[in-house]
C-alpha cells in the first residue's frame, strides 16, 4: 500500500473515531430555586424538604398519631370520617413539651366523639409477666393536657369535638399520688410558636365540665404566641366552646385559660367559669400582653392570616410518602469507554503524524 493511501486511511479512521465518541453527559438535575418570602409563609425558617400526608379513617389510625408526628419531615393529617372513642384508658395527648406537635391537622368537617368521662394524661402502658396492663404516668409539669397536648407552629382546622362526659387532666405527683395537670383544654393544652393557628374548631360539652389545676380553658389551656409583629401571628379564628370550666388554682377561661401575643377572631365561649385561686373570664381567664380580639386588621391582613398559614392539602387519594430527589454534583471522572477511545485517538494521531513526515521526506528526496 502506498504511503498516501495509508495517510487517507488514517484520516478516515480518525473521522470515524470522532463520530463514534460519546457526547458529553447531560448536566445533572439542579435543585429548584429557593422560595421567596411570600411563597415560604409557613414559618420563619424554610419548611422541611419532605411532606408526609396521612389519612385517618379509624380510631386505631388516630391513636397512631403519637407514633408518627415527631418523625423527621412535616406531617399533615386529614380526618376522613367521624370517629367515636369509647375506652377506659386515659387519652394520651398528641404532643408534649419535649416533642410538640408541629404539623397540620384538618378535621375536614368531621367529629370526634368521646363517649365516656375523659382523663387527659401523658402515659405509657406496661404489662406484667401475667399480661396485666398498668398505666405509667409520664407527664411533666409543663406538659399540656387536651386532645392535643403541646403544639408548636402547627395548624388545626375544621374539627369538632363532642364530649359525653366530664374532662379532667392528671399527672403523677409523688409517692404514688396523682393530681390535676396544668394547661388543660379540650382541644389543645399548650399552643405556642410564632404562627400556630386554630380555625373552625369547636368543643361541645353537652353540659359537662372541664377541670384542671392552672390555665384551664374550654378550648385551649395556654395560648402564647411569639413575635406579635410577624406577618402571620398566632391566631384563633371562628372557634368556640361551651364547657363549664373549673381551675383548682388560677386562670380559668371559657375559651382560653391564659393568653398572650395572639389574635382572636370571631370566636366565642359559653358556660360557667370558676377558679379557686382567681383570674377568671368568660372568654380568657388571664389576659396577658398583646392579645387582640377581633382587631380591625383590614382585608389584606385578615386574608393573609386565614389563607397563608401552613397548608393543609385538599382531599386526594392516599399516596405513599415520597423521598426528595437527590441532587449530586457533576461527576469529575470520565467513563472507561470514553478514556479508551481517547487513548486510541491519540495513538492514531501519532501514527498519522509519523507517516506524514516520512511521506513528505521521501517526496522531497
Amino acid at each position: 500500500m502506498k504511503p498516501k493511501h495509508i495517510f487517507y486511511f488514517l484520516i478516515l479512521m480518525l473521522v470515524l473515531i470522532s463520530s463514534a465518541a460519546p457526547a458529553s453527559a447531560p448536566s445533572p438535575p439542579q435543585p429548584p430555586p429557593p422560595l421567596s418570602p411570600e411563597q415560604n409563609v409557613a414559618s420563619e425558617y424554610p419548611m422541611p424538604p419532605t411532606l408526609y400526608l396521612h389519612y385517618i379513617h379509624t380510631k386505631d389510625e388516630l391513636l397512631k398519631m403519637n407514633e408518627i408526628y415527631f418523625a423527621s419531615g412535616w406531617h399533615v393529617f386529614r380526618l376522613m370520617s367521624d370517629i367515636e372513642i369509647d375506652t377506659t384508658y386515659p387519652w394520651n395527648p398528641i404532643g408534649s413539651a419535649r416533642n410538640p406537635f408541629s404539623g397540620g391537622f384538618s378535621g375536614n368537617g368531621h367529629t370526634i366523639t368521646f363517649k365516656n368521662d375523659v382523663v387527659f394524661a401523658h402515659h405509657t402502658i406496661v404489662y406484667s409477666e401475667t399480661g396485666e396492663a398498668r398505666i405509667l404516668l409520664t407527664g411533666a409539669a409543663d406538659d399540656g393536657h387536651g386532645f392535643f397536648g403541646n403544639i408548636y407552629r402547627a395548624s388545626i382546622t375544621s374539627l369538632d369535638l363532642v364530649f359525653q362526659g366530664n374532662v379532667t387532666s392528671m399527672i403523677y405527683v409523688r409517692d404514688n399520688e396523682t393530681g390535676l395537670g396544668n394547661n388543660t383544654g379540650s382541644l389543645v393544652g399548650v399552643m405556642t410558636g410564632t404562627n400556630s393557628w386554630i380555625m373552625h374548631c369547636s368543643a361541645k360539652s353537652q353540659g359537662h365540665f372541664i377541670y384542671g389545676k392552672n390555665n384551664v380553658g374550654g378550648l385551649i389551656g395556654l395560648a402564647m404566641g411569639g413575635n406579635p409583629n410577624w406577618p402571620w401571628p398566632t391566631s384563633i379564628t371562628n372557634s368556640s366552646s361551651d364547657f363549664s370550666v373549673k381551675a383548682e388554682q388560677n386562670n380559668a377561661g371559657g375559651l382560653i385559660g391564659y393568653a398572650a401575643h395572639i389574635i382572636i377572631i370571631d370566636s366565642s365561649a359559653t358556660g360557667s367559669v370558676e377558679a379557686q385561686g382567681g383570674s377568671t373570664g368568660g372568654l380568657i381567664g388571664h389576659l396577658g400582653p398583646n392579645v387582640n380580639i377581633n382587631p380591625d386588621l383590614g382585608e389584606d391582613i385578615l386574608y393573609q392570616i386565614i389563607t397563608t398559614h401552613p397548608p393543609v392539602p385538599p382531599v386526594s387519594p392516599p399516596m405513599p410518602p415520597q423521598e426528595p430527589p437527590t441532587y449530586a454534583p457533576p461527576s469529575q471522572e470520565l467513563p472507561i469507554s470514553s478514556t479508551i477511545i481517547g487513548i486510541i485517538a491519540i495513538i492514531a494521531l501519532v501514527i498519522l503524524l509519523a507517516v506524514t513526515v516520512v511521506y513528505f521526506r521521501r517526496n522531497d528526496g
